[in-house]
């Protein structure tokens, strides 16, 4: 019990009492990240139900932008900006020299122009990715998934990479981290889609499909963040949260108009 609320203290700025949190905590609240996610789309997607009566798909659509902006803060953004803002050097050819600085300028706190885009970007794709899902009356399975996908992804990345600096909350995560925290996580996450698909009256196979592009994901988000930072940080666990809801989204939507047709 005290893992999930440390979870839920450490995703979101949903309020709770105070609780004293050690490092084995931290390793401990992992996983139950799928299930905080989810409860995040949850909260969103309650909300979108009862006002689509009221609203066209547009403002449903910016509703959900600021429930979710309201409920996490800018904790993933900043790390998508940051790893965008890092990413946009040109390499000068070594490449132990250009990973020293892209560290360097992702713990900077100025924003550069390539973290502006990317964040302007992901806003863009989540409203057009949000308003097809509420139109294709997909809205509250896709993001209660995505959600709880996009965390799974964080734990699998934790679990499987190594960390690139030896400080900061994404090394204290990683440090203690075990099989088990990932498997209780899986099977959280796996769950959590297999009852949404089950809501939306999708098979099962879509639901094993999903986590199967999902795993790949991570292999491949490992690979790319180990060569271009030796590892991994905060900001790309943050990165990769939101590259992964805009993913999963993009395959509802997909889904869904498919299904249209």
């Amino acid at each position: 019990m005290k893992g999930f609320l440390v979870a839920i203290l450490f995703l979101t700025r949903i309020p709770l009492p105070y609780i004293e949190v050690s490092e084995k905590d931290l390793s401990n609240c992992v996983s139950f990240f799928p299930v905080v996610g989810a409860i995040e789309g949850l909260i969103t997607g309650t909300g979108v139900l009862l006002l689509k009566r009221l609203f066209s798909s547009d403002i449903l659509a910016i509703f959900a932008l600021l429930v979710v902006f309201f409920i996490r803060g800018i904790f993933h953004l900043d790390g998508l900006s940051d790893t965008c803002d890092a990413l946009s050097i040109k390499p000068s050819g070594d490449a132990k020299k250009d990973i020293e600085k892209r560290l360097r300028i992702m713990k900077d706190s100025t924003v550069g122009v390539g973290g502006v885009f990317a964040v302007v970007m992901l806003i863009l794709s989540k409203f057009i990715l949000f308003k097809s899902a509420i139109e294709l009356n997909l809205f509250f399975p896709a993001i209660v998934t995505s959600f709880a996908i996009s965390r799974w992804v964080a734990v699998g990345l934790m679990k499987v990479s190594k960390p690139a600096k030896k400080e900061g909350l994404g090394y204290l995560l990683m440090k203690n981290i075990k099989s088990f925290h990932l498997i209780f996580a899986s099977i959280f996450a796996f769950l959590i889609v297999l009852s949404a698909c089950c809501l939306a009256k999708i098979n099962f196979f879509i639901s094993f499909l999903l986590f199967v592009l999902v795993f790949l994901l991570v292999l491949t988000l490992k690979v790319f963040f180990e060569k271009n930072f030796g590892g991994i940080t905060g900001d790309t666990l943050g990165a990769s949260i939101e590259i992964t809801e805009v993913l999963s989204f993009l395959i509802w939507v997909s889904l869904g108009q498919r299904h249209s047709l």
